[in-house]
């Protein structure tokens, strides 16, 4: 999932905690720098996640085997379910503009999906370290059509 990846945003993210994060410190410091030093490390935990999730987006699997599916999304998402839960594989649609359906997870934003994975019945996902029922997984492959194909296998 290495098109996923997007070390601008990163970048300019990271940019714009480093320069708040300084101004914060500045301004609370003389007066309250307890509050000072928690937003400091709060903020530098906040840069640390960010690469880590970037580098860890680059080793990212969806696992096809016979029974099961299961996938790593970065630092951000990991599910696992059986195989026939999976109903499709399919392009990603358009979205409504009330916003997304109940259950649908972009696991690799900023970067737009090329595949859609929708499940037969809620499966549980971790997002973000909390479990959460999910029905359509976006993701951005670095080859859909092989994803696609691993499922019709």
């Amino acid at each position: 999932m290495r098109a996923a990846r997007s070390g601008g945003f990163v970048a300019v993210l990271g940019v714009a905690i480093l320069i708040e994060t300084a101004g914060f410190h500045l301004v609370l410091s003389a007066r309250h720098p307890w509050w000072a030093w928690t937003l400091t490390l709060t903020s530098v935990s906040t840069l640390i996640w960010l690469v880590a999730d970037y580098r860890a987006l680059a080793a990212s699997t969806i696992r096809v085997d016979g029974d099961a599916v299961s996938g790593v999304i970065g630092r951000r998402l990991s599910f696992s379910a059986p195989r026939d839960a999976v109903a499709s594989v399919e392009p990603p649609r358009l979205l409504p503009s009330s916003g997304p359906p109940p259950g649908y997870v972009n696991a690799t934003k900023p970067a737009a999906p090329n595949v859609l994975i929708v499940f037969r019945t809620p499966v549980t996902a971790r997002l973000f370290g909390m479990a959460r029922p999910i029905r359509q997984l976006a993701l951005r492959v670095d080859d859909p059509a092989a994803l696609r194909a691993a499922f019709d296998r």
